[in-house]
């Protein structure tokens, strides 16, 4: 009995392994009928494409991956490209790019890769969400309109204010001058007498 459990249990291991091996050959499919790693300027613009972002030129980097993704309409790119938009704090852009990608349909073996595409939605998301908090708290402390300043507080009122002032001043000066009457002439040879 114990012979016959043995070649049962060494079946079932078989028949493990068999389904291991295609299932990694279904996993495998794909990547040979990925049209960018087909074409050999589409692999080109890959290898510098990642080498621009491997050295934080996220500009270049997009731009090659966006060639790249033009030439060969490979969808699995767009993750590529949301990712460069993401570093460049292109957010709403990287969003665009990781649902235009969740929305393309499913292939054999792209969980891993719709996993990483959700994983990075949800980063660009949390960092929209923190920039509409920044800048609601921003326009909250600033008012959206100043109050007018009251007119006692503009500089031309207290120049009026001057201007009238010192124009009474001179003209009290001058009515009260010509009100008062003249006193007499006194003759050149007329001589002064203390008391």
């Amino acid at each position: 009995m114990s012979n016959h459990l043995w070649k049962n249990n060494l079946l079932i291991i078989y028949m493990a392994m068999a389904l291991l091996v295609s299932a990694r050959m279904a996993h495998a499919q794909p990547l040979t009928d990925d049209p960018c790693l087909r074409d050999v300027s589409c692999q080109r613009l890959l290898a510098r494409a990642q080498a621009s972002s491997q050295e934080q030129r996220y500009e270049e980097a997009l731009v090659t991956y966006q060639k790249a993704y033009s030439l060969s309409q490979a969808s699995w790119i767009l993750v590529n490209i949301g990712r460069m938009q993401h570093k460049l704090t292109y957010y709403q852009e990287a969003k665009q790019s990781y649902l235009r990608y969740l929305e393309t349909p499913r292939l054999p073996g792209d969980d891993e890769q719709r996993t990483t595409a959700l994983d990075f939605l949800h980063q660009t998301e949390a960092e929209l969400a923190k920039q509409q908090t920044v800048m609601m708290m921003a326009t909250s402390t600033v008012p959206a309109t100043a109050a007018p300043r009251p007119v006692y507080k503009k500089w031309w009122f207290w120049t009026i204010i001057g201007g009238v002032v010192a124009g009474g001043v001179a003209g009290t000066i001058a009515g009260v001058y010509a009100s008062k009457p003249s006193l007499p002439a006194v003759p050149a040879d007329a001589q002064f007498h203390p008391f």
